[in-house]
Order: C-alpha cells, then structure tokens, then sequence
C-alpha cells in the first residue's frame, strides 16, 4: 500500500506501534530488580549490566541503521530490526542465568533501536519539516508517558506474577507490534531518494560532527544530566527495596514519581519557551539540576539515606532535566547543519555508551547505601557544570571575534 493512501492518523498509529514496544523494553522490569539478584544469584553489578548492556546494544545499532536505511530503504531495515528485537525478547524469557540474559538484553537492544530511528526517520520522509516536527513532538510526548508508565506496570507484573513476566509481557508486545508493522507499514523512502551505501562518506561525516565543539560540549552536558537520571534510577530498586525497607509493592510508586515530574517538564517545554526564551529556559533548568544535585552531596549522610527527602530531591532534578535536556540535545544536532542525521545517531551513541559505562562504575561502588550514588551523581554534574562554563566562553569569545 503507498504511503500517500494512508492518512495521517493511521500513519500516527503505526509509528507508535513502532516505537511502543521499545519504549517501554529499557526500564519496565527495573522494580524487579531486587527479585532478578536473587533468582539468578548474583550481585548489583552484574544486575545493573542487565540495563548497561541494552544501552550498549542500542548506541551501537544507533550508528549503523540511519546509512543503512539511507541506501536500502526503511522498510527492509526496521525488519530486520524488529527481528533481533523479537528474537532478544524470547531469549531473555527463557535465560537460566544472569549471563545468557545480558547477552540477550544487549540484542534486544541493538533490535529495538532500529524502532526508535527507523520510525523518526519515516515520519520526515512522509511531511514537510515544519509537520514532521510537530508529529515527532506528538510522538515523544506519548512515548515519555508510556517510559514513565512503564515501571509502574512492571512493578505490578513482578508483584503479582515474577519477574519473569515482565519479559514475556515484552516479547508478545513486540511480536504483536511487529506484525502489524509488517503487514501495515509501507516503504516511506522512494527508490531515487536513496543513497548509496559508501563507508568512507559514512566516515567523513562522522568525523565532520566530531571535530565540532559546539557539539561535543552539548552531547556531553546532555550525557551527563542523563546518567545522573538513570545512575539513581538504576541503584534505586537495590537500594530502596533489599537497604532501606520499602516494600516492593510500594516501590514503584517512588520510581514514578521521578518520570512523571521529567514528563510534565518534557510536555510543557513548549509553552514555556515562550515565557522564558530558548536560553532562559536552558540556564533555569540546568541551574535546578545544579541546585539539587548540590543539596544531596551536602545534606548529612543520614540524611541521604531517608527515601522521601532524596526522592523529592530527585523529582526536583527531574523537572530540571525535562526542561532543559531537550534544549541542549537541539543545540547539539544545529551544531553542524547539513549533517542532522549523523549528528542524531553519533548523540545517541556517545549518550549511551557513557552512561553504560558509568552505570557499570556505580555498580562497583555499590555499598547499600544512597551515598555511593549521590557522589557518582555529583561528579556527572560537576563534569557538566566545567563543560557549561567552558562552552558559553567559547560562545561569547566566538561572538566577539564576528563583531571584530
């Protein structure tokens, strides 16, 4: 079927059913983590892989499937995406111990990135920019939503029935939502618009992004705002639940709240750009990060250890990286123009492995308490605090060299 005998809205349902399943395969089984440690007998560091090695999986596809696609079509590529997507997901049900399940989260992530790029990339074939951009806001808006959900619903599958069903809930949400694909979604990239695959021009591009400033200091600041994020949300389920007594039929209730708060910044962005400005806005949310993260490493460590007020806390963080995260990761695909789509897989890439690498860090820290995980946290936004400071030199240095 063309693309031009569907409309919009059966178009807007399809690239949802795209990006459905892989939204919610990253953290739906998070508040199952206490349960996972100890059905496969291990330790927080090796658990906490079961999350850094889907990230691996998804930063390493992010960089082959958009020049793939570009030469052979969307189709084709979230195939077989979907494929590995699918054939991750079965494996992790049927894993027996905590090795083979890494193994399977990583291809589950390398399938499921195909969705999440694939999809984008259908939708500004198929509109003009201008309405492309609107429905990819649409879609993000409902796709946070579903992230932030999913914890909640994986909180109850793994109270109510194991763990173990959280996988099996995800592989029949990705064999149903690959069906419909397959049998729905037509090819959205004409044959004469392709490109051929050439990987010394795949290469030249990538190196044409990475000599940019501009870009390394915004995917760095987006980078670390997002592994403060995801270092508590990864520590929080060991700690919360097996150190510091929350209930695990509760539990979820604490994570949540973190995703609503980054859910209502995320969605609100919009009208308040125009209270604010593009800049303010960016400077206001970065600074409540600031501001948080600075609260937690000073108040007194038994204080850290209280699960409400570091919670608060962390929800205040939250609303600051909803504001201001989606700014920055702007900023860094207009940093080399002519080359959004490189700019696009290399950010989510260099995102991604380095917060693999420093969610495996915190599980080597990992000591039971919450104190471990605020210094880890404080070090990604002092990092980020430098890589700020350094850059708006850069910019006004760089203003004044045009004025001259």
């Amino acid at each position: 079927m063309p693309t031009s005998a569907l409309s919009e809205r059966t178009i807007r349902f399809l690239i949802l059913m795209i990006f459905l399943a892989a939204a919610m395969e990253t953290d739906i089984y998070l508040p199952a983590f206490p349960d996972m440690m100890a059905a496969f007998n291990t330790n927080e560091t090796m658990i906490q892989r079961v999350l850094s090695f889907n990230f691996l999986g998804i930063c390493v596809a992010s960089l082959i499937y958009g020049p793939l696609s570009d030469a052979i079509g969307r189709r084709h590529v979230l195939n077989l995406g979907y494929a590995l997507f699918i054939l991750g997901s079965i494996g992790c049900v049927f894993s027996n111990n905590i090795d083979i399940l890494i193994f399977w989260r990583f291809v589950q992530g390398f399938g499921s990135a195909a969705c999440m790029i694939i999809g984008a990339a259908m939708v500004f074939d198929l509109y003009k920019a201008e309405k492309a951009a609107e429905i990819v806001s649409d879609l993000n808006s409902l796709v946070v939503s579903i992230i932030a959900f999913a914890p909640m619903l994986g909180g109850w599958i793994n109270y109510q029935f194991g763990y173990t069903y959280n996988f099996v809930f995800i592989a029949a949400l990705t064999i149903a939502t690959g069906l419909i694909c397959f049998l729905k979604l037509p090819e959205s990239l004409p044959v004469e618009k392709r490109k051929p695959l050439s990987v010394k021009g795949i290469g030249r591009d990538y190196v044409m992004v990475l000599k940019n400033g501009e870009f390394w200091a915004n995917t760095l600041i987006t980078t670390m705002i997002f592994s403060g994020y995801m270092i508590f949300i990864s520590n929080m389920p060991l700690i919360f639940v097996n150190h510091l007594g929350i209930d695990s039929a509760v539990f979820p209730f604490y994570q949540v709240s973190l995703l609503v708060a980054f859910v209502i910044a995320s969605v609100s962005n919009g009208r308040m750009i125009k209270g604010f400005g593009v800049n303010g806005l960016r400077r206001c949310g970065f600074l409540t990060i600031v501001l948080m993260t600075f609260a937690m490493f000073v108040i007194p460590t038994h204080w850290q250890q209280h699960p409400l007020l570091i919670t608060a806390l962390m929800v205040i963080y939250s609303l600051g990286a909803g504001v201001c995260i989606g700014i920055f990761f702007a900023r860094s695909m207009e940093a080399v123009p002519e080359q959004t789509g490189v700019s696009a897989s290399l950010v989510t890439a260099i995102r991604l492995a380095l917060v693999a690498v420093l969610i495996d860090i915190s599980g080597a820290m990992f000591d039971g308490t919450m104190t471990s995980v605020i210094n880890l946290i404080s070090g990604c936004i002092l990092m980020s605090v430098v890589i700020y400071l350094l850059d708006e030199h850069r910019s006004k240095r760089q203003k004044a060299n045009v004025a001259l």
